[in-house]
């Protein structure tokens, strides 16, 4: 490997396994900070492979989602005249018009497609570090070997949050690394990602991609990222989380049907673990990992009254249907539900990501975005004949799946080790 290419593959080491630790993305500074260090990972990516720069037709695909989404959120924030954007944007217009009147200022003659410009130049500089990463990784994993190096890289950064949970439950300490005690957040595993189901999330992605690492020719590197993707299943269960539990119970075992008839049509590339070790590593650790979830989420579940997700799903599919056919703007869900969401708290995501993209871009872009990325996924899925890849894809589903119910995607200590 050349000096560039070291260099640039020492950058995105760093940005993937770094950009969970400052809260995920959400420390005051943090989401400038990775979206710059995304910036200089990708410039490096471009110097190392100048002369390279072909891509496959999937990564081509999400490259095109990830482009327009950041022109369409560019375009949000242009002003223009506010009555041609009545047109398209009423709600938009009528809210910079209601705010200018509030303090006394006159109304205004140039409006944005989006509601809060603040808010969508913030959720624009969040989105930039995953799509940094996922650019700089496209160019720099061409060979087998740097996509199992980047694999492994995700599949580290999983394990070393994973074991910074165990540490603090087993030291008892109700500090993150006895510096900072969380406000709000209540996590069962204390982590940098203080969500719980933000964290089950990332592990669905993880542990699935170091079960399948675990097929290199050495006996090492077998133990290891077995030992590692066990370690990842136990945590992710004692987060109690359901929708994540539910994700990687259902994506796991779509990887296992998946792969024993792709095994039985043609010849996988396989040189590590036995069926039977895998098998029993996975089902070893969700047995322990149940019985650290199972009084938790027993209770959960037998809890009477409302189900503030399922309110907030109904609610804002509801406000998904009404959007403009640009969107409310990138990051505007929050505020734009806040008049119809019945509870004495504030909302910031949809916890869905099909309403999150219709209510943000509108139904035509997010069909498009959609479509895309299911057509890259199976293509890609089609075409692999590693399991290692077979495995990381459905993490990546996984990882999709549980943000049905949640909002993990939308956390760069999150979206960079998917990207």
């Amino acid at each position: 490997m050349d000096p560039k290419s070291k260099v640039a593959w020492a950058l995105l080491s760093l940005l993937c396994l770094a950009s969970p630790w400052p809260l995920g993305g959400h420390a005051p500074g943090a989401a400038t900070v990775l979206a710059g260090a995304s910036a200089l990972t990708l410039g490096a990516a471009i110097v190392a492979r100048r002369r390279d720069l072909g891509v496959s037709r999937e990564g081509a695909a999400i490259a095109l989602v990830i482009l327009a989404a950041g022109l369409l959120g560019l375009l949000q924030l242009v002003e223009l005249p506010c009555d041609a954007l009545t047109w398209i944007a009423a709600d938009s217009v009528s809210h910079r018009r209601i705010a200018a009147d509030l303090v006394g200022l006159p109304s205004p003659a140039r409006c944005t497609l989006t509601q809060s410009v603040g808010a969508t130049e913030l959720f624009l500089v969040r989105s930039a570090s995953a799509a940094g990463a996922f650019s700089a990784a496209l160019l720099l994993a061409s060979r087998r070997t740097e996509r199992t190096f980047a694999l492994g890289l995700v599949a580290l950064t999983g394990g070393v949050l994973a074991l910074v949970g165990v540490v603090h439950g087993a030291l008892g300490l109700d500090s993150l690394f006895g510096l900072y005690t969380p406000v709000h957040a209540h996590p069962i595993v204390l982590t940098p990602l203080l969500n719980n189901n933000n964290l089950a999330g990332l592990l669905t992605l993880t542990s699935l991609t170091s079960l399948g690492l675990a097929r290199g020719p050495s006996a090492k590197q077998r133990t290891s990222f077995l030992a590692l993707g066990a370690l990842q299943v136990c945590v992710l269960f004692a987060t109690q989380s359901r929708g994540g539990i539910a994700a990687f119970l259902v994506v796991a075992a779509l990887a296992a049907v998946v792969a024993f008839f792709r095994r039985s049509k043609r010849p996988l590339r396989s040189d590590g673990p036995t069926r039977a070790e895998l098998a029993l590593a996975l089902v070893g650790a969700v047995a322990i990992g149940a019985v650290f979830a199972y009084d938790g989420l027993s209770r959960e579940l037998e809890e009477d009254g409302d189900d503030g997700k399922l309110v907030l799903l109904a609610r804002g599919a509801a406000l998904a249907l009404e959007a403009p056919p640009l969107g409310f703007g990138r990051g505007v869900f929050g505020q734009a539900i806040a008049p119809s969401f019945p509870y004495d708290r504030r909302v910031e995501f949809a916890e869905n990501a099909l309403v999150q993209g219709v209510s943000d871009f509108g139904a035509a872009f997010a069909a498009f975005a959609f479509t895309a990325l299911a057509f890259a996924f199976f293509s890609a899925l089609a075409a692999r004949r590693s399991r290692r890849m077979i495995a990381a894809a459905f993490g990546l589903l996984g990882l999709f799946a549980q943000n049905l119910v949640d909002f993990s995607l939308e956390l760069p200590g999150v979206a960079v080790p998917a990207a």
